[in-house]
Parts: C-alpha cells; structure tokens; sequence
C-alpha cells in the first residue's frame, strides 16, 4: 500500500493516530499539538466517542461509535 502523500512523514507512520485526530478535528489546522491530538485519540471510549462527535445527534449507539473508534 502507497503512503498517503498528503500527510507529513511521522502522520503516515500513526494511521490510527492519525484518523483519530481528524475524526475529532483535533487536527494542527485547528492549532492542536500534534502530541496532544495523538493522545486524546487514546481516551477511553466514552470521552473518545465524544470528542469525535460520534453520538446519538449523528444517529450512532454509543457502543458503537465507541467499536468503530477504538
């Protein structure tokens, strides 16, 4: 599989990370620590459900947005 050539070097080697972080638009253009937006990709599933916007106002169990993001 191609790297994905819009992400910088060390954003193509997290993919998860990465995914997580634009999931919960805790993205550098919002002016987010990549650190951080690597760290709160890793809350557990409750505060990560949250944070992503993957709740009931988008029609999703909260059981399952929290399977799809963990």
């Amino acid at each position: 599989m191609e790297p994905d050539e819009s992400l910088e070097p060390d954003e193509a080697l997290e993919p998860d990370a990465t995914i997580a972080d634009r999931a919960s638009g805790l993205d550098r253009a919002s002016g987010f620590d990549w650190a951080i937006a690597s760290w709160a990709s890793r809350l557990n599933w409750t505060l990560a459900a949250v944070a992503s916007g993957l709740d009931g106002a988008l029609g999703l169990d909260w059981a399952a947005a929290a399977v799809y993001l963990h």
